[in-house]
């Protein structure tokens, strides 16, 4: 793959810290230091939360395990308990092939609305 082949050269470089502006090809840190950037990648981190939903409805659709991390609480990792037609889509780890995964759940939904794979009862 081709950003393999960059990094290892140096041309591709990981820079730590936060961003305290960008000013047109360049990036300036947090601790003030000045990067020259064709392209920024924002690696933020990830919490599972859904605060455009109402938050009954949001609290419903997710649950805790024992160490405090939070995750689905929906039937085979897509369909909300009470609300059949709310799914997510994709919130699992592949190591790289969400997207057919996603894919293959929107199917499954949809097979379901309209009829031709019933829930269990």
């Amino acid at each position: 793959v081709e950003y393999r082949k960059l990094l290892e050269s140096g041309r591709i470089q990981f820079a730590a810290g936060g961003i305290a502006s960008l000013q047109g090809r360049r990036v300036i840190t947090t601790e003030g230091e000045e990067l020259e950037a064709d392209e920024v990648v924002l690696c933020t981190g990830y919490h599972l939360s859904f605060p455009f939903l109402p938050s009954e409805l949001a609290d419903s659709f997710l649950a805790r395990s024992a160490g405090g991390r939070r995750h689905l609480n929906a039937y085979k990792l897509v369909m909300h308990p009470a609300e059949p037609t709310l799914c997510a889509l994709s919130f699992l780890l592949t190591f790289g092939n969400e997207s057919c995964v996603g894919e293959m759940q929107a199917r499954w939904a949809l097979a379901h609305w309209v009829g031709r794979r019933p829930l269990p009862s």
